[in-house]
């Protein structure tokens, strides 16, 4: 009974508090938001993303069953998961960077490029979407274009029965800086109000305002 009461006592407690100070909370949330946005808006990069998708699949034959053709699609999709990873591999990125250098005269960093691009396969298992995310529009066209291009001569070279399709997927998606940054910082001005109405809560500050007002009034 008595630790049923100590847990009655403590919520009541918090909601009591929270009755108090919600409108100090309400300013930090608001006040962290828009921070948080500006932050996003005019403190981050603009980066821009590229994208190409790679259809790949096997014509099917006459000849051939249904079930074999369903055992085929199955292949297809173990093999563009496999090629999905390939894309972050150490030879891929060296071969993309090998090649932006020769035709655009551009050098980065293996570890930087590496994390450039990102890659998904499509629920049907047919295509391949490789993005390319740069603070530079042209880099981003090119980069995408060029891993593209590698990962298709890949797939040809270890299955020449493949067919692959290249696919730009039109226009740039452009991103101001981390949407994160806005959430964090929410989250950080309400925890910066709650500590200045737990200062004022329990730091004497309500009891030393109230003795002062009560020796002006005497």
């Amino acid at each position: 009974m008595n630790k049923l009461k100590s847990k009655l006592f403590f919520f009541s407690d918090r909601i009591a508090f929270l009755r108090r100070w919600w409108w100090l909370l309400a300013i930090g949330l608001v006040g962290g938001l828009l921070f948080g946005s500006g932050l996003r808006q005019f403190g981050s990069k603009t980066v821009y993303k590229s994208s190409v998708a790679l259809q790949v699949y096997h014509l099917k034959s006459k000849s051939m069953s249904k079930q074999a053709y369903i055992k085929q699609k199955k292949s297809e999709l173990n093999d563009l998961s496999k090629y999905s990873v390939v894309v972050k591999s150490y030879d891929t990125i060296q071969a993309v960077n090998d090649s932006l250098h020769y035709y655009y005269g551009v050098w980065i960093n293996n570890v930087d490029l590496g994390q450039m691009f990102d890659s998904s396969v499509a629920v049907d298992g047919q295509s391949l979407t490789i993005n390319c995310i740069s603070s530079s529009k042209e880099l981003s066209r090119y980069g995408v274009r060029t891993m593209a291009r590698i990962i298709k001569m890949r797939i040809k070279d270890a299955d020449e029965s493949m067919n692959v399709s290249f696919r730009i997927i039109p226009g740039y998606s452009v991103q101001y800086g981390n949407t994160d940054v806005i959430f964090y910082s929410g989250v950080v001005g309400v925890f910066i109000m709650c500590m200045v109405a737990l200062g004022i809560e329990f730091g004497g500050l309500n009891e030393q305002h109230d003795d002062h007002s009560e020796s002006k009034r005497n």
